[in-house]
């Protein structure tokens, strides 16, 4: 039976449009419908756009919609999201929404990251050979093979049950591995099905991790992502930091210790060659001999590095090439070609796994090369440590993401679309255009459905410098007249810091806890814990850091009074900071004003938004940095806000109308 035909895009926002008939509670927004129209728009003539959609807005339907209508035949789109939790919410509700509302049966698939799809091949030998370190692991393994006869996706998402990261390793699928046509699970893969999927599909969900995996892959004539005509990135005031994160490199000892138990484990009888050396193709005293002789060499190596860098430094940019007697590298070339020699001799789904762990001594080498002659071009060098006597990390970083993204990303799609409910600092998008390198096109700039005026106050009042020593004791004293107010509903206090969450701890926490108040603190329990039990608790204090500063949704009474301790200023001696600043100085701009006071400003704006999430929650945001007063530059992060009530001095009954 073939759907129904498509309304007008304009008619499915309107009152009585699909949308309505579909959800009962739909209320149309001129906000939601604007974005559409300019989506769909951009979509047609071949363009791109920025939008920011404050919360609220319906952002995800009101690009799922225009996306889906000219998704079709030869016109395949992707959609990005940085987190998880979006990701679901659009497979969950969105979409099928989405698609009822235009009638439309158009193909949807789900791509991730390789090492979420659970590899059949891997899990079935897990069971054959019994390689599990114990009963509690066994057990979970053989849950897994149950759900794997079900599992729709395959993926680490669908599990019902937690599973150790260790354990999830031994059986997710992995390209250095995978034993292609000779596998005998070959036809069942969960992630080969799901990119059949997606090459079938009209749209394609997938993460900014992989989408920039794919970028970077096509340089070299390969490619996870199906090809695709357009793109839609959302949650994009966070893209910077994904291709940060995705173009660097690390070397380290402790990966290298890492590498080898996860190739092979002797008193676990664990790791990628288990099953290698349980079928008799490796003999296991030699394989652990020269495993640890890779360990060895490893260690004096750094050690090594650790004597030619100053033993003070927590961080050390670098700046000339890092002298190396070559040992490590021709260690881990040498036990590379003896896994490929041996692989010769085999079965081809051992062969598949020898040459796998082969290809990550090769990758490591690569990186560690790369690190220590500064093969990367335009990136930032520098050697870290946690404590004085510590082997030194070796890192590297772009200073410069902009550029990479303009090459191998936005070159890609002939239509592009960057969307987040915070993207404009101080009322324009100059600052992430510009460090995101975006194609020219149009701007759109939507209100949030919410009428901030009236549901919630900013409290800003006047209290010491944060670096002045005087300054906890008085933002103490403030959080707790104020949490004093809240007869009802949660207090999130945000700190930049776990020194910061401490340090408010210790002074706040027998005060609030003497008022009745259950105290919690991050860092003493998980965080989806720590989450739910601030939920449960009536009147609940949360002490916490970067971490809850987005993505967590506390709705209604769960939160009331949010406490923002300092303004969010990355720390100016983390290199890729540092490195960045520096290269804005040298093209003579003010770096503080041009990248460290946007970014804060951007990230405040993320903390605020934890407050106001549907149009009946009531609060009260403080902010106890009073630079937002004093200093030039606090107009800035005061015009990224949401227009809240603003008060500069405590007045019981007017905090209270929020508060009470």
């Amino acid at each position: 039976m073939s759907p129904p035909p498509a309304a007008p895009l304009n008619d499915i926002f309107a009152p009585g449009g699909p949308l309505s008939g579909l959800l009962p509670a739909y209320e149309p927004r001129e906000s939601q419908a604007a974005m559409a129209a300019a989506v769909h728009e951009v979509l047609l003539e071949r363009n791109s756009l920025l939008v920011e959609a404050g919360t609220g807005t319906g952002k995800s339907l009101a690009y799922l919609i225009p996306a889906l209508e000219v998704a079709g035949e030869g016109d395949r789109g992707v959609v990005a999201t940085h987190t998880i939790a979006l990701q679901q919410q659009l497979l969950s509700a969105d979409i099928p929404l989405a698609l009822a509302a235009l009638g439309t049966d158009k193909t949807v698939a789900l791509l991730q990251g390789r090492s979420n799809y659970l590899c059949l091949r891997k899990l079935h030998r897990q069971q054959v050979l019994g390689l599990f370190a114990d009963e509690g692991a066994a057990h979970r393994q053989r849950r897994l093979f149950e759900l794997s006869r079900k599992a729709k996706r395959g993926d680490r998402g669908e599990l019902p049950f937690a599973l150790p990261a260790a354990e999830w390793l031994q059986v997710a699928s992995s390209h250095t591995t995978c034993a292609h046509s000779a596998c005998p699970f070959h036809g069942d893969c969960f992630y080969q099905r799901a990119r059949r999927k997606a090459q079938r599909a009209a749209l394609v969900i997938t993460n900014h991790a992989l989408l920039l995996v794919d970028s970077l892959m096509r340089r070299d004539e390969a490619q996870v992502l199906p090809d695709y005509n357009f793109l839609i990135v959302d949650e994009a005031h966070r893209l910077e930091d994904s291709a940060t994160g995705q173009f660097a490199k690390t070397a380290s000892l402790g990966r290298l210790r890492g590498l080898t138990g996860e190739l092979y484990n002797t008193r676990r009888r664990s790791g990628q060659l288990a099953a290698v050396v349980a079928g008799g193709s490796i003999e296991a005293g030699e394989l652990t001999r020269r495993l640890e002789e890779l360990r060895a060499a490893g260690e004096r190596h750094f050690a090594e590095l650790g004597r030619l860098l100053p033993r003070s430094a927590e961080r050390g940019i670098l700046r000339s090439e890092l002298e190396s007697d070559g040992v490590l590298g021709d260690q881990l070339s040498a036990v590379a070609a003896w896994l490929r020699e041996v692989a010769k001799g085999v079965d081809e789904e051992d062969a598949a796994e020898l040459r796998g762990a082969a290809g990550l001594l090769d990758e490591y080498l690569s990186d560690l090369c790369d690190l220590e002659q500064r093969r990367l071009g335009e990136f930032v060098y520098w050697a870290r440590r946690s404590r004085p006597a510590e082997p030194p990390e070796l890192h590297a970083a772009p200073v410069e993401v902009g550029p990479l993204l303009d090459e191998r990303l936005w070159s890609l799609p002939q239509r592009s679309v960057a969307t987040s409910a915070t993207l404009t600092v101080g009322g324009d998008f100059d600052y992430l255009r510009s460090r995101l390198s975006f194609p020219a096109g149009g701007e759109l700039r939507l209100p949030g459905a919410f009428d901030y005026r009236t549901q919630a106050a900013l409290y800003l009042p006047r209290l010491p410098d944060p670096r002045n020593p005087k300054y906890y004791e008085a933002a103490s004293a403030e959080v707790l007249r104020l949490a004093r107010l809240v007869e009802r509903g949660g207090t999130l206090v945000l700190c930049t810091s776990y020194s910061a969450v401490n340090e408010f701890h210790r002074l706040l926490g027998p005060e609030l806890e003497a008022l009745g108040r259950s105290v919690l603190v991050q860092g003493d329990l998980d965080k989806n814990l720590l989450l739910r039990r601030f939920r449960e608790a009536e009147c609940g204090v949360l002490i916490a850091t970067a971490t809850f500063w987005e993505g967590v949704d506390l709705p209604g009474d769960q939160l009331r009074l949010l406490v923002i301790a300092k303004l969010p200023f990355a720390v100016p001696s983390d290199p890729v900071v540092q490195a960045r600043c520096n290269r804005l100085e040298q093209r003579g701009v003010k770096a503080f004003f041009a990248y460290s006071v946007p970014e804060a400003a951007l990230r405040l704006r993320q903390g605020v938004g934890r407050l106001i999430r549907s149009r009946t929650d009531r609060g009260v945001v403080v902010v106890l940095d009073s630079r937002l007063l004093t200093k030039r530059y606090g107009r800035t992060f005061i015009d990224t806000l949401p227009p809240l009530s603003r008060m500069t001095r405590f007045d019981p009954l007017a905090l209270g109308e929020f508060l009470g």
